[in-house]
């Protein structure tokens, strides 16, 4: 290998450190602050997900011949941890969920997914979903590299 080939291979290196970066960076704000425009959020797969996730508990009462309106306890037992991280895993994957857990913030991402999946058992409800960027707007998410990006930016989101 000459010079030439260290001097592409180590700049290809630093270019992939950075998408990377970049990546993991969006996916921890997502958890913090989803989108600020209406037609962006209303074509969120997060929102399209938890809508396929309602139908499927639906279809599982209906199976087990339940009727009416969704318990707290039901949606406690439905929607748990290894449930959220199901639904969040694209974005959980660029974080450090040890520390995220330490911190509080993966119970609020429950909480979250949780009041976002009662707001959507009767119908789409994307106004009331969007008000729930509150319970996340403060969260501190930590990214497995380390990165502070998303940290750092104003808490105004």
């Amino acid at each position: 290998m000459n010079n030439t080939d260290v001097a592409i291979s180590s700049s290809s290196k630093i270019t992939d450190d950075k998408i990377r970066l970049w990546d993991e960076s969006v996916k921890c704000l997502f958890l913090r602050a989803r989108s600020l425009c209406g037609e962006v959020f209303d074509e969120n797969k997060f929102n399209q997900i938890i809508l396929t996730s309602v139908e499927e508990f639906k279809e599982i009462r209906k199976n087990r011949a339940s009727t009416g309106s969704l318990s707290q306890k039901e949606l406690i037992d439905y929607v748990d941890e290894e449930f959220v991280q199901k639904i969040l895993s694209r974005q959980l994957v660029a974080v450090n969920i040890s520390e995220l857990t330490r911190n509080g913030g993966f119970n609020t991402l429950v909480d979250f997914v949780r009041e976002t999946f009662k707001f959507s058992w009767n119908r789409k409800n994307l106004s009331a979903v969007k008000e729930l960027d509150n319970m996340t707007k403060k969260l501190t998410i930590p990214s497995r590299s380390g990165n502070k990006i998303v940290d750092s930016l104003s808490q105004t989101l």
